[in-house]
């Protein structure tokens, strides 16, 4: 008996040495835990790390005051409990803004870098809407800014609601046909891209409104056939040039005339720079 008893003391004491060990420890690190908390809240309310300068390059829509007030912060707040996401999606929220990056620059700056949008054309949606290069109407346009753009149209607000995607994708193939024209530099200048869901794209000079309809695709070689005809008879005579229509060898001309009843007529040679002239 005095042997077991011995035996049961032994074991009793070594499991009270590995509790104690593992209570110690436990100690040891919610001690740690609670300390780093306690520092950790000590370093963010720190004076050091206040908000006491936000670098800022204003753009041409978002001045720095109007930056401040969508990002939501003040100086003074605590810099290392600023959510950065957060008031990157606040930025994001003007509707010039393209992109917007915020980042801490310790001890006690808030840096923030913003991509403005580029309005390249404006789309006639029941309105005027700024576009940008990616065929995405972004703000309502003011005629000031929507001075000096072509405008897009065929595809009112009713439509584009239903098929967004494909309304954007329309928008960006008319801005790329717009590209193609402007690579000669001497072309008269676009007023207006018409958007045909069925037909395709026809451009409308900004003088004179001669109308050149391109319908899909071969953009590059029908612009070429295009400044044949300008070089012939001028801009200013056409009223309409119909390049959208099948490989025929021809492409009609439509000419300014007095007598509005029986226009003159031009037709072109696809293959040569043969035209005749109807009067």
């Amino acid at each position: 008996m005095a042997t077991a008893l011995g035996k049961a003391g032994r074991a009793t004491l070594r499991f009270a040495r590995v509790t104690a060990k593992v209570l110690l420890l436990l100690a040891v690190l919610v001690g740690a835990a609670w300390g780093g908390r306690i520092g950790f809240r000590h370093l963010v309310s720190s004076p050091r790390f206040q908000l006491r300068a936000v670098e800022y390059s204003p753009t041409a829509h978002l001045g720095s005051d109007d930056m401040l007030a969508l990002a939501g912060v003040s100086m003074g707040d605590k810099l290392l409990a600023v959510d950065t996401d957060e008031v990157a999606a606040h930025v994001a929220r003007h509707p010039w803004v393209a992109k917007v990056r915020v980042s801490r620059q310790l001890p006690s700056t808030l840096v923030v870098e913003v991509d403005e949008r580029q309005a390249v054309a404006v789309a006639a949606l029941s309105g005027l809407y700024l576009i940008d290069e990616s065929g995405r109407p972004f703000k309502r346009a003011t005629m000031d800014e929507a001075d000096g753009l072509p405008v897009l149209t065929g595809i009112d607000r009713v439509r584009y609601a239903e098929i967004r995607e494909v309304s954007e994708a329309a928008f960006r193939e008319a801005l790329s046909v717009l590209r193609q024209y402007r690579e000669r530099t001497t072309r008269p200048m676009v007023g207006e891209v018409a958007i045909d869901p069925s037909f395709g794209f026809s451009l409308f000079l900004l003088e004179g409104g001669a109308e050149i309809r391109l319908g899909r695709g071969n953009y590059s070689k029908k612009l070429a056939l295009f400044d044949q005809i300008l070089e012939s008879v001028g801009a200013k005579e056409i009223r309409i040039v119909h390049l959208d229509l099948p490989e025929s060898g021809k492409i009609p001309v439509l000419l300014r005339n007095a007598d509005a009843s029986a226009p003159a007529k031009l037709t072109l040679e696809k293959n040569s720079k043969k035209q005749t002239r109807n009067d």
